[in-house]
Parts: C-alpha cells; sequence; structure tokens
C-alpha cells in the first residue's frame, strides 16, 4: 500500500511540473513578442538628411496673385557665385547680375512643376532678349548631358548653369523648385517666386527690372 501511495506522489508531482513548465513557456513567447518587435524597430536608424532638401514646389498660383503680394521675402544681399555650363564653361554671377536685368530660374529637368511653367518663361524670354534682361537656368541634381538634351528639345536658348548646394546657399534657395529670383540692373532682388506661376505674374515681374 505505502507503493502505492509512493508512486500515486511521484505521478501527481511530475504532472505539475509539466503544467508548470508549460504555462512558463507559454508566458514567455506572450511576454517575448513586444520586446523583441521593439528591438527590431530601434535598429532602425533614420537616413541622414541632405544639407538641402529640395522637392517640387506643386502649389498652384493663379493669375491675380500679383508679385506685389508675395514679397516679403527679398533679399538684399550681394549675389556672388561660379557655376559651370552643360558645356563646361565656368561662369561667375557678375556676368549678369549687377549688369542687367536679370532672372536667375532654379529648377531641374525632373521637377513636374518646372516644366509646366517653362513653356511660358520661353515665350517671355523670346519677347525681353533683346530689350536688355537676361534669363539664367541653374539645373539642381541633372547632369549636363541630360539639361543639354532637354534643352534642345524645348528650345531653351539661355545660359544653363548646373546647380550645388553652395549656388543654392548663395541664392538663398533651401525650399521648393522652381524658384524663380528677379534683379534689377544694380543687382538688388526686387522679386522672388517659389513654385509655378503663370505667364501674366511672370511678365509683370519682367516689367518690374525693365
Amino acid at each position: 500500500m505505502k507503493n502505492n501511495y509512493t508512486n500515486i506522489g511521484i505521478t501527481w508531482g511530475v504532472l505539475i511540473l509539466l503544467i508548470g513548465l508549460s504555462m512558463a513557456c507559454s508566458g514567455d513567447r506572450e511576454t517575448s513578442k513586444t520586446p523583441r518587435a521593439e528591438r527590431q524597430s530601434a535598429q532602425i536608424k533614420p537616413q541622414p538628411e541632405p544639407r538641402i532638401k529640395l522637392q517640387p514646389d506643386q502649389t498652384a498660383k493663379t493669375d491675380d496673385q500679383t508679385t506685389s503680394d508675395i514679397n516679403s521675402d527679398v533679399k538684399t544681399a550681394v549675389v556672388n557665385f561660379q557655376a559651370y555650363d552643360i558645356d563646361g564653361n565656368l561662369h561667375r554671377s557678375d556676368e549678369w547680375i549687377g549688369k542687367q536685368p536679370t532672372i536667375i530660374n532654379v529648377w531641374g529637368t525632373w521637377c513636374p512643376p518646372c516644366r509646366r511653367e517653362l513653356p511660358d518663361l520661353i515665350r517671355l524670354y523670346n519677347e525681353y532678349k533683346d530689350k536688355g534682361i537676361a534669363l539664367v537656368g541653374i539645373s539642381v541634381r541633372d547632369t549636363p548631358e541630360k539639361v543639354k538634351k532637354f534643352a534642345g528639345i524645348n528650345k531653351m536658348e539661355w545660359p544653363l548653369l548646373i546647380g550645388k548646394n553652395e549656388h543654392l546657399y548663395a541664392l538663398g534657395v533651401t525650399t521648393g523648385i522652381p524658384t524663380t529670383i528677379f534683379y534689377d540692373r544694380n543687382g538688388k532682388e526686387v522679386q522672388r517666386f517659389v513654385g509655378p506661376r503663370s505667364y501674366m505674374v511672370f511678365k509683370e515681374a519682367f516689367e518690374s527690372i525693365w
């Protein structure tokens, strides 16, 4: 009889041990899910931001938004930089700025709003090029070969420079493109547009520096 009680005790002990181990393993699996996920997300480090992060400015502008409506952030500092054109020739900004009315258009072949405003810029360039107004394009995140091909297809006949961060800083371009800046003949900035504009809004700005 004593052996029977001993066997029963051992059996119950084994069963209790097995149940306890089963519950412990189940609990470990449940509690380990969240810490593991947390460890995985913590290992994903954000990539460093570029020095200047430009995005195409998709903001629609209407013809009734005249140049006087957005003239609050005009820069007065003298602009001075050097950049290569699509043929590899080095140019200085004072070839145009400070010598004649000048328009700087910062753009990119990859930028939809830049392409959208291009026909109006081409039209205005052809209207004002014989009146002493210079238009200079500065393309960002582009190659000379790509810009040259694009310009040939679209008949862009003004100087086209390849822009880098240093040129964007010199011009104060740190947000979106296209950015179009208007300088009078003395090199003073009188107008700046961030985002595409229509023919009539551009024309008013052309007239303001002529």
